[in-house]
C-alpha cells in the first residue's frame, strides 16, 4: 500500500469512523487484527495488516475466521481499547505511518487518551498501543539485541522512523530534479523512488511517461500529483493488466498502456476488493504449496518401498530354486553324510541325469540338510505372497496419491481445494488440528462437478476432484452411459449422458477432449483417451475414492482444446440431482 492510497483512506476515515467507539477486536493471524466501530447505531469493520508483502489499513466488509483463543497482543488491546472512542485519525507527513487517537473514560470520571499506530512498511510492519510517548504493548516485538535500529518492546519511549537520507516530497526543488534527469531514461524513474521519500514505483513511472525528458517538464509533472495529493483529489480504481495482474492505483494511470479499469466509489472500497482477492489468492498457493509437498513426499516414501519390495521379489524369486536343490537331495539321500561342505548329485528330473553341484551345511545332518532347502523354499514363496499384496498396495496407494496431487495443482479456487483437503483429512493423509475441528463450519457446498453440453445437446458432466468423480458414479451414471479418462495418468473422471439412440461420434470426440483437457496432460498434443460403458466399470472393494477398474474400452486420439472446452462449458447451471 503506497503513499498516495494510505492518504486517500486515511482522508475518507475522517468522515467514516471518527468519533465511533470500538465495540469487538479480532486478530485473525500473526499479522492482521480487524477492528469492529459502531457510530451512531451504524456498525462497520476496519483491517490493519502488517503482513510483509500487503501491509494495509482500510474498512473492510468481507467476512475473515477469527480464532477461538484470541492471541497476546489482541486481549491486550480489548483489556485496554474496548469501549474506547476514536477521536481521531492522521497520517504523518508523507509516511506510512496512520495513528488513531482514542479516549476511553475510567473510573472517576477519568478519561486515558491512548494512540494506536499503524507503521505499513513491509517487513518492518507493526502495530503499537502507547501512552503519552511510551510504548505499552506492540504486535511484533524488535529488540536491539537483534541488530534493530529501532526497538519497539512495551516499556520503550516510541521514535517514529527516522530520515532514510531521502529527499521528502516537500523538499524536492526543480534543481533535485535535475539530478534525476542525469539518469539515462528508462532509469530515471527508478532513481526518483532511491532519491525521494513515499514515492513507489507505479507513480514513478508515471511521472517518467509524462515529461519529455527536461527536468522542468518531469518536476512540473510530479508537482501536479502531489498537488492532486495534498487536496486528496483521487479516482481510486481497480487495472487489470494482461496476464490477469492488477494494480490498485489512486487515479488512471497511461504509463501501464491498454488495460482494463474497474472503477471504484472510495479509496477503502478500491482497497478492500483488491487486497481480498490478492490476499485470498496467495493463501490458495500457499495451501497448495504446503499440501502437494506433504503428497509428494509420501509419494517418494511409496516409490522407494516399491524399489525395496522390487529388490525383496528378486531375491524370493532366486530362492525358488532351492525347492529343486531339495528334491535332488532327496533322491541322493543315501550319499549324504553329516559334516559334508557340499555334494555332487545327479538330477534324476533331467534326460539324461544330470550332475549338479550343491552346497551343505556341515553342521547338520542328512535331514537336515534338506529341510534347510525346503523351508528357504517355503519362506520364499510365502514372501512372494506377501511382496505381491504389499507391491499391490503400494501400487494403488502411489496412483491415489498421485491423482490428489493433479487435483491439489488444478484446483481453481479454495472451494476445490477444500474438498480435496478433506477427503485427505478423513483418509488421514492430512493431520487436522483440534482446534480446526471445533471451528469447522458446515457450509453449503456447490456442485462438485463441472456441467458441459455437447454441440448435439448430449449432458457431459466432469469431476472436479474425487468426491465429484464418485458423485458422478453414484448419482449420475448408469448403465449405458460413456465414462471417459486419459489413459494412464491422472485426470477428472467424465460422463457422457445417453439417451435412446446411441451418441454421434461427434458428442464422444467432445467429451474425450474434456477428459483429456481435466487431466494431468492438459499441454500435449494429441492424448489418448478411453471411454467405456459405465456397466464396465467396476469399483474394487476397500478402494480409495474415484478409483475404479474398467473393461472393453475404446480409445479416442484428441487434442486437449481449451477454446473447445470453454464453449461446451455451462456457466451458471444448477447441481444435477437424479
Amino acid at each position: 500500500m503506497d503513499l498516495f492510497v494510505i492518504h486517500g483512506i486515511v482522508e475518507e476515515l475522517r468522515q467514516e469512523i471518527v468519533d465511533a467507539f470500538v465495540t469487538k477486536i479480532y486478530q485473525m493471524n500473526r499479522t492482521d487484527l480487524l477492528f469492529r466501530l459502531r457510530r451512531q447505531g451504524e456498525e462497520k469493520q476496519i483491517l490493519v495488516s502488517t503482513h510483509p508483502d500487503f501491509h494495509r489499513l482500510h474498512l473492510t466488509e468481507k467476512k475473515y475466521a477469527n480464532p477461538m483463543i484470541p492471541p497476546r497482543f489482541c486481549t491486550y488491546l480489548r483489556k485496554h481499547i474496548m469501549g474506547a472512542r476514536l477521536a481521531s485519525i492522521s497520517q504523518d507527513p508523507y509516511e506510512r505511518i496512520v495513528r488513531l487517537g482514542l479516549t476511553k473514560r475510567m473510573d472517576a470520571g477519568m478519561v486515558r487518551e491512548l494512540v494506536l499506530i499503524a507503521e505499513l512498511m513491509g517487513k518492518g510492519s507493526n502495530v503499537l498501543l502507547i501512552e503519552g510517548e511510551k510504548i505499552l504493548d506492540c504486535l511484533h516485538f524488535r529488540r536491539s539485541e537483534e541488530g534493530i535500529v529501532r526497538p519497539a518492546v512495551p516499556g520503550l519511549t516510541y521514535a517514529p522512523p527516522g530520515s532514510s537520507g531521502r529527499w521528502s516530497p516537500a523538499a524536492v526543488t526543480l534543481e533535485k530534479m535535475e539530478e534525476i534527469i542525469a539518469f539515462p531514461q528508462g532509469e530515471r524513474w527508478k532513481a526518483m523512488v532511491q532519491k525521494i521519500s513515499g514515492i513507489s514505483p507505479l507513480l514513478a513511472r508515471e511521472i517518467e511517461f509524462w515529461s519529455d525528458g527536461t527536468a522542468s517538464a518531469t518536476w512540473e509533472k510530479f508537482r501536479f500529483l502531489f498537488d492532486r495529493y495534498d487536496r486528496c483529489a483521487f479516482e481510486p480504481r481497480i487495472i487489470r493488466l494482461l496476464g490477469e495482474k492488477k494494480v490498485l492505483c489512486p487515479w488512471p494511470m497511461q504509463s501501464l498502456g491498454p488495460a482494463a479499469e474497474e472503477p471504484m466509489a472510495s479509496m477503502n472500497k478500491a482497497a478492500d476488493a483488491y487486497y481480498f482477492e490478492i490476499t485470498i489468492r496467495r493463501q490458495m498457493a500457499d495451501q497448495k504449496q504446503a499440501m502437494a509437498r506433504k503428497l509428494r513426499q509420501l509419494l517418494s516414501r511409496l516409490q522407494r518401498r516399491r524399489e525395496n519390495l522390487a529388490l525383496d521379489r528378486e531375491n524370493c524369486e532366486k530362492d525358488l530354486v532351492l525347492k529343486e536343490y531339495g528334491e535332488i537331495l532327496v533322491a541322493n539321500y543315501p550319499k549324504l553324510k553329516k559334516g559334508m561342505r557340499q555334494i555332487e548329485a545327479l538330477d534324476f528330473r533331467q534326460d539324461p541325469p544330470r550332475s549338479t553341484l550343491i552346497p551343505l551345511d556341515e553342521a547338520l545332518d542328512p535331514a537336515g540338510n534338506v529341510q534347510r532347502y525346503f523351508k528357504k523354499y517355503k519362506k520364499a514363496k510365502r514372501g512372494l505372497e506377501f511382496i505381491r499384496e504389499r507391491m499391490g498396495e503400494t501400487e494403488r496407494n502411489i496412483a491415489y496419491l498421485d491423482s490428489v496431487l493433479f487435483q491439489v495443482e488444478e484446483a481453481e479456487d479454495a472451494e476445490e481445494l477444500g474438498a480435496v483437503r478433506e477427503e485427505l483429512e478423513e483418509a488421514r493423509i492430512l493431520s487436522v488440528s483440534r482446534k480446526q475441528r471445533m471451528t469447522k463450519e458446515k457450509k453449503e457446498a456447490s456442485s462438485p462437478v463441472r456441467r458441459f453440453r455437447s454441440a448435439a445437446g448430449l449432458e457431459i458432466f466432469c469431476g472436479k476432484h474425487n468426491e465429484g468423480n464418485e458423485y458422478i458414479l453414484r448419482r449420475i451414471a448408469r448403465g449405458n452411459d460413456l465414462w471417459f479418462h486419459a489413459q494412464g495418468m491422472p485426470g477428472s473422471h467424465v460422463l457422457l449422458k445417453v439417451g435412446a439412440k446411441e451418441p454421434g461420434f461427434d458428442s464422444i470426440l467432445e467429451a474425450a477432449t474434456i477428459a483429456a483437457y481435466y487431466s494431468r496432460g492438459k499441454n500435449s498434443t494429441r492424448l489418448a483417451v478411453d471411454y467405456t460403458e459405465v456397466k464396465n466399470l467396476r469399483k474394487p472393494k476397500g478402494a480409495k475414492p474415484g478409483f475404479v477398474t474398467y473393461s472393453q474400452q475404446k480409445t479416442a486420439l484428441v487434442k486437449p482444446d481449451k477454446e473447445k472446452v470453454e464453449k461446451l462449458l455451462v456457466v451458471g447451471s444448477e447441481p444435477f440431482s437424479s
